[in-house]
């Protein structure tokens, strides 16, 4: 199905979403859903070594001291639950 566009409704606007924020949230070109996946990947790395690293400062020491044992045991969950 083919769409008509008045050019005199136009005025010569972009049918581009404006505003960088719209431009990487709703765009189909691929170079953009390139740097989406390499964005969220590294988000979703950071916060996985956020998360590793906190378990392996509390199993430094016997003493539970660095976060009490049920947010523990809530990262540990979130970590191997998936």
């Amino acid at each position: 199905m083919t769409i008509s566009i008045d050019p005199q409704k136009t005025n010569n606007e972009s049918l581009q979403p404006k505003g960088w924020l719209r431009y990487f949230s709703f765009s189909l070109d691929h170079k953009v859903i390139g740097i989406q996946y390499l964005v969220c990947g590294f988000l979703f790395y950071l916060i996985g070594g956020t998360l590793a690293s906190a378990i392996r400062i509390e199993l430094a020491s016997p003493m539970s001291d660095f976060m009490p044992r049920d947010v523990y045991n809530q990262v540990l969950t979130l970590l191997f639950g998936f």
